[in-house]
């Protein structure tokens, strides 16, 4: 499991695009229950994030081969059960102007900046993206005076019940 492991790790840097931005990273790794018993069976777990469909493609299969590959080299099984999860977020170019005009007005525009690089965070508005043209944003949660917000899925993460009356 850990040549495993090791090996995924290599799958973005030799098989995806310097340019196109991708993710292969394991989370979790369960494994017996004795300090001192060889466990007969490893379960890893973790998530693959890319920008492009066809990167994604490319990854899951790497995955497949990578791990069969280096379980065969040690005289053991591995099977991959990939789940799809969110596609890629996507904003429609018509639709994100639309949102910036209208943001632009409402709020003024020092208040409303686009995200300088690509975010690969999972997300479920994604399925609306792909059914019809959609613009995804961020609305600003800083409390007056706050500087720094916690990340999303954070213990410390708090959320800005006055953002609400700007989000509507």
């Amino acid at each position: 499991s850990a040549a495993i492991v090791q090996a995924l790790q290599t799958i973005v840097s030799r098989n995806t695009n310097p340019l196109d931005s991708a993710v292969v990273t394991i989370t979790r790794l369960t494994a017996g229950d004795a300090y001192n018993v060889i466990p007969d069976r490893v379960t890893l777990g973790g998530t693959v994030r890319s920008l492009q469909e066809s990167t994604r493609e490319e990854l899951e299969q790497r995955i497949r081969d990578v791990a069969g590959g280096i379980a065969t080299a040690h005289d053991c099984s591995a099977r991959v059960e990939y789940l799809r999860g969110y596609p890629v977020t996507r904003n429609d170019p018509r639709a994100y102007q639309r949102f910036e005009a209208a943001a632009n007005g409402s709020l003024g525009a020092d208040r409303v900046r686009p995200i300088e690089f690509p975010v690969m965070g999972g997300e479920d508005f994604s399925f609306y993206g792909e059914a019809v043209p959609a613009c995804f944003f961020f609305l600003g949660l800083l409390e007056a005076g706050q500087t720094e917000m916690p990340a999303l899925h954070n213990a410390r993460f708090n959320f800005n019940d006055e953002a609400i009356r700007t989000g509507i």
